[in-house]
């Protein structure tokens, strides 16, 4: 049986778009929209799995003492129909980091199921 191409379930260019400017502009509430109900966030300070409100809460902290002054994404995978590693390059006033998240379909919808902030 072939399966159709249609059934891919990864973010559409708009959802990482989405995803991207909310990086862009530190609004951790619109990032969380993508998030799955629990993430493996891990910050220069802090790593663990949370849920998607904590994730949320601790990641607007971020923002707060790090202000977003560029975004960008570098690098785009697909490794299967259902996983997709996105890397970028986020810049503040104090430092530049590396980050790195990885999307997976979770009931028919990419969800950010890993999220990294390293200190380049």
């Amino acid at each position: 049986m072939m399966m159709s191409t249609s059934n891919t379930i990864m973010p559409s260019d708009a959802q990482l778009k989405e995803i991207s400017n909310a990086i862009r502009t530190g609004n951790s509430k619109e990032l969380s929209k993508h998030f799955n109900s629990m993430v493996e966030l891990t910050l220069p300070s802090i790593e663990g799995s949370y849920s998607k409100m904590q994730a949320e809460m601790i990641l607007k902290a971020f923002f707060e003492q790090n202000p977003p002054k560029t975004f960008s994404v570098e690098y785009v995978a697909v490794s299967t129909r259902t996983v997709k590693t996105v890397i970028g390059q986020y810049e503040n006033a104090n430092a530049k980091y590396s980050i790195y998240f990885l999307l997976k379909s979770v009931d028919g919808q990419p969800r950010i199921q890993k999220l990294q902030f390293e200190v380049e």
